[in-house]
């Protein structure tokens, strides 16, 4: 990562695969899966709000394959769950976690962290193992809030959840 540019490598031979144009990221933020497939990389889309542009290492070309509008600030942190299929962000107010589910960009859940400002530094879903799903928000106020990602309903469509503090879309 580069303050407008991300270098993508395969990592077991480093060869060189694409060069991706950023806005301004002094801070190098960007999220990689962790896991072979789904294989997305979230970079910031904006340097004045909180758009995420998503990419699907494994197209030809590295293409888009999703922007969302997360937030209204800047973002300061991304998170993939273990699977792939969730990415959390915070922007830099630190008030709101969203949750978003991909390859849909459908907004999953949305939760208040609290109501004064706060620089979220880290955000992490826990293993697969665990159910319901948790998602963990470490601020500057040096708090951890723990997050629930249960399913609250089901959408008209099917296959999609509601967040219990929030509201979401199907894919």
């Amino acid at each position: 990562m580069l303050e407008k540019r991300a270098y993508v490598h395969e990592l077991q031979t480093l060869v060189h695969l694409r060069t991706l144009d950023t806005p301004p990221n002094p801070g190098g933020l960007a999220a990689l899966t962790p896991c072979d497939d789904p294989c997305y990389l979230a970079l910031p889309a904006s340097a004045t709000s909180g758009a995420v542009r998503v990419y699907d290492l494994r197209a030809d070309g590295g293409n888009v394959l999703a922007e969302v509008d997360a937030h209204q600030a800047p973002l300061a942190v991304l998170a993939w769950s273990p699977d792939g299929q969730l990415l959390a962000s915070a922007s830099s107010k630190g008030t709101v976690v969203r949750v978003h589910r991909l390859p849909c960009a459908a907004k999953a859940f949305t939760f208040r962290r609290g109501t004064y400002p706060a620089a979220i530094h880290s955000l992490a879903f826990s293993p697969e193992a665990v159910q319901p799903m948790l998602l963990a928000a470490a601020s500057s106020h040096g708090t951890v809030h723990v997050f629930r990602l249960e399913a609250a309903g089901r959408c008209a469509g099917g296959g999609g959840v509601l967040g219990r503090l929030g509201h979401g879309s199907c894919c």
